[in-house]
């Protein structure tokens, strides 16, 4: 979609494997109505397979979007200690 810019990372398990996609996806700067612009990019990008979208709640941010795909087939361990970044 014209205006659109995306990241895409594919989510692998430790041996490497596929197991979905997390898409970061922002555009509609210009557009009288970003939510929808937007909401059809997602709709374009996702191309009616399954998926989760998340959007800024109060709409503040009505230009990006977060959009993760085989969620159900994550390999979820438990949460201990680990941290978003580990310094060392």
């Amino acid at each position: 979609m014209k205006g659109v810019k995306i990241f895409e990372q594919e989510l692998r398990d430790k041996n490497g494997i596929s197991q979905g996609k997390i898409a970061i996806m922002y555009g509609g700067l210009n557009q009288e109505n970003p939510k929808k612009y937007m909401d059809d990019a997602v709709t374009e990008y996702t191309n009616g397979k399954p998926h989760s979208q998340y959007v800024d709640i109060h709409l503040d941010n009505p230009w990006f979007r977060i959009v993760l795909s085989g969620v159900n087939d994550l390999n979820f361990e438990d949460f201990k200690d680990q941290k978003l970044w580990d310094v060392k």
